[in-house]
């Protein structure tokens, strides 16, 4: 039974439309961190969000915190889980045209196309660092949009952990 307002982590967050989904279903929320690089975005999000009761912070680009490597920075997401966690909730929107079937490229190796991939190492990450902190006892929740995963080992992988102990799309 969770006893206090969730701590969401919003990536490529765009107008804000999953935050739109928790508030109407009527979750309790303290805080949420947007991660969105778009500045028209952003400024309609805060718009959207204005005046709700929850703390809303903005940061604008993903690696800012997950670090430049392919791999995700401890050092960095132990310093976003210090600064607003620990997270109860990922929402995800990232990029995914590589992987669409409607692509009639679908290069996965492409730059745009590692960002799903590496939403999966920050959940992991995530995972990692909270833990055994902060009374965390369960996995972040992660809850991502039309994506599936299953079609490709690569990025299933990623989230296979996640799939068994939280929700999945």
């Amino acid at each position: 039974t969770r006893r206090r307002p969730l701590r969401v982590l919003e990536l490529f967050s765009g107008i804000g439309s999953g935050t739109v989904v928790l508030k109407r279903l009527k979750l309790p929320i303290h805080t949420i961190v947007h991660v969105e690089h778009d500045p028209v975005a952003i400024e309609v999000c805060k718009s959207n969000h204005q005046n709700d009761g929850i703390i809303h912070e903005y940061i604008e680009t993903f690696e800012e915190i997950y670090g430049a490597n392919d791999e995700a920075d401890a050092t960095i997401v132990l310093a976003l889980v210090d600064k607003y966690g620990p997270f109860d909730l990922v929402l995800s929107g990232a990029p995914c045209q590589n992987y669409s079937g409607l692509n009639a490229t679908r290069d996965q190796n492409s730059e745009n196309a590692q960002y799903l991939k590496k939403v999966g190492r920050l959940i992991q990450k995530l995972d990692d660092v909270q833990l055994g902190t902060n009374n965390v006892k369960e996995k972040v929740l992660f809850l991502s949009e039309n994506v599936v995963f299953s079609e490709h080992k690569e990025v299933d992988e990623c989230y296979t952990d996640q799939a068994q102990g939280g929700l999945t799309p």
